[in-house]
């Protein structure tokens, strides 16, 4: 270094020192926002849990004086933070950096078209409004169920269609048959998602009617016939295509009612009530039609017209049918139309039919 070498001193910055002191009472802090955060998140989750499903938004809306987030996207960014993250017992500033971008980062909820939020914690705004990205969502969630929905009903057409079978060369005294009405929903496309076709095949009414039913009915039969409330004229217009006169008006004879077959119904009322467009529905009907000489129970052995049981799967009827009809007729020749399970006693006959060993058709 020689004599006339200079020596500068930088003198720090004042801004620069407040703002390099202020960042580092943030880092030290940093830890301590973030397992805040997380707690406040898991918090949320379990309040979420015991509000229960359906009034989560609305309490907290009913809180927001209280809670003072900016939104509801502030709850659903701490609730999936305290989901997905696991604090270990030391922060570091990296660490802490990270999981703070993460929460308030660029990932913002109300702006990504790629978030994966419970829909339930975004699915309306401050207003009470489906926001845009809701709509959206739920309309590709129908549109893809509707597709699954058909293909599924397809599979299974195209499968249970090889295993169609004749009617058996047999004569019944006794036909029971829950058909495979076609019952189309409101709702466009949306309306198949609910439809029977889901389920099982269904069949057009002039398709049921024309089946050979009559080639398997004794002279003396009765025809026990399922039928929901509002197919009951679809019903009645079957028992009469199957040689049961109960719907044409040319059969009505007021001095003899032997004319018509129709005789009485039995009512499956259900414990809950289902859906509807006039009413909700919460009750079934059995149908009898008789011809011939077929004998009506013996009295003080007639069951209720009320017949009350639980729902089971989609379109089963209770077990009490089957067991009213056996009882009415413990000895004569029985066959179920449209079976899907076996039965000790009974033929059975349809797509889902099961095979009976020596006495199936």
């Amino acid at each position: 270094m020689t004599d006339n070498a200079i020596i500068t001193v930088i003198k720090p910055d004042k801004d620069a020192r407040e703002i390099g002191e202020l960042y580092r009472k943030w880092v030290l802090s940093a830890g301590d926002t973030i397992r805040l955060a997380h707690a406040c998140g898991k918090r949320l989750i379990a309040k979420k849990e015991q509000v229960g499903h359906g009034n989560w938004l609305r309490w907290l809306d009913d809180n927001a004086d209280v809670l003072r987030f900016k939104s509801r996207f502030t709850a659903a960014k701490l609730m999936r933070f305290a989901r997905e993250c696991a604090l270990t017992a030391h922060l570091d500033e990296a660490t802490a950096i990270a999981y703070s971008r993460q929460l308030w980062g660029n990932d913002d909820a109300a702006n990504s078209d790629n978030d994966d939020l419970d829909l339930d914690e975004l699915l309306r705004d401050e207003d009470g409004k489906l926001t845009p990205q809701a709509r959206r969502f739920i309309k590709e969630e129908r549109t893809r169920k509707v597709v699954e929905a058909r293909d599924r009903r397809d599979a299974r057409e195209i499968a249970l269609g090889a295993k169609q079978r004749a009617l058996p060369q047999k004569k019944y005294n006794v036909v029971y048959a829950d058909a495979a009405w076609k019952f189309r929903l409101w709702g466009g496309d949306t309306g198949m998602l609910k439809v029977a076709d889901n389920h099982y095949p269904c069949m057009r009414l002039s398709d049921i009617a024309s089946l050979d039913v009559p080639s398997i009915c004794a002279d003396d039969c009765a025809l026990f016939m399922c039928a929901t409330v509002p197919m009951l004229p679809h019903a009645f217009y079957v028992m009469d295509a199957w040689g049961f006169p109960c719907f044409n008006p040319d059969c009505f004879d007021d001095d003899d009612p032997e004319t018509i077959a129709y005789k009485t119904n039995w009512a499956w009322v259900k414990p809950k009530t289902g859906t509807g467009y006039q009413n909700l529905n919460q009750h079934e009907h059995l149908l009898l039609a008789t011809r011939g000489k077929i004998p009506a129970p013996a009295p003080g052995t007639q069951w209720s017209s009320v017949i009350f049981a639980p729902r089971g799967r989609h379109s089963e009827k209770p077990a009490a049918f089957y067991e009213m009809i056996e009882h009415f007729y413990p000895n004569l020749p029985k066959i179920e139309l449209f079976a899907r399970k076996a039965r000790p006693g009974w033929d059975a006959w349809g797509l889902e039919a099961p095979a009976l060993g020596g006495g199936g058709p």
